[in-house]
């Protein structure tokens, strides 16, 4: 029970990465929030499961890119902490359009950054007031991507704004760094969630090949490195960039 008395917030948490992180989470002894942008059946669900651990739930629903929607989140969050702090937030929305430089829109360009980096940016200011007034340890957690550090083509816009990420997470550690704050960033292969498996149906077979470990990474691959981040165990880690990939990207 490395998280027992802890409190998480999970972007993304009613499906995919999002929803074994806020199971891991319970199982480690947290209460978890987990955020929704559309789908309430599933975050309850997971909500559902989480209380059947035995831990406290909440579902917020919130548009990550927009700042008044993460204002109606964090207060949903209030609520739940009841003058608690928040111990965790894992900042794990979304979203990985194709695009090229010939077809990518002003606009798509726009709603990528909006949501995989200006996202992590309002969640995480959000989220400071209830960090710092949390007993024990205090983390973010941030989703970066190995296409950035391999330059895959026909992910244009999802490749820098996840770039963006791991720039952010940087120098975040540092102003966070007073308030004993860490921040650290995740990084996985291809995961295979239902989303990845309707987008890209056809990508299993040369992302494999890519890995030195040959089969497709499960969101519950990524459990353990989250539970690490999140507890004491990752005291003295911070503004790093924990690559989880099945050694697809060799730094």
């Amino acid at each position: 029970m490395q998280l027992a008395g802890r409190t998480a917030l999970v972007t993304g948490g009613s499906r995919g990465i999002g929803r074994e992180a806020c199971l891991a989470f319970a199982r480690e002894g947290a209460d978890v929030v987990v955020h929704y942008k559309s789908n309430e059946d599933a975050a309850a669900a997971v909500a559902d499961e989480i209380i059947a651990l035995g831990r406290r739930a909440e579902i917020a629903q919130a548009d990550v890119a927009s700042e008044a929607s993460v204002a109606q989140l964090y207060s949903v969050v209030d609520s739940f902490l009841d003058a608690r702090g928040l111990n965790v937030i894992f900042n794990n929305a979304g979203i990985y359009p194709l695009g090229t430089i010939d077809d990518i829109t002003v606009e798509q360009w726009d709603e990528v950054f909006a949501v995989n980096a200006r996202g992590a940016f309002l969640t995480t200011r959000g989220a400071l007031p209830f960090l710092r007034r949390a007993d024990g340890t205090r983390r973010i957690i941030n989703i970066g991507s190995v296409i950035p550090g391999l330059g895959v083509p026909g992910l244009l816009h999802y490749s820098a704004a996840k770039a963006a990420v791991t720039g952010f997470t940087h120098s975040l550690s540092r102003e966070l760094a007073a308030d004993e704050i860490n921040v650290n960033c995740i990084v996985p292969s291809q995961v295979a969630t239902e989303t990845v498996l309707t987008a890209f149906p056809d990508m299993e077979g040369p992302i494999i090949e890519a890995q030195s470990v040959k089969r497709y990474q499960a969101p519950a691959d990524l459990t353990g490195a989250l539970v690490f981040l999140a507890s004491d165990a990752s005291a003295f880690m911070t503004g790093q960039t924990l690559v989880v990939d099945g050694g697809r990207l060799l730094l």
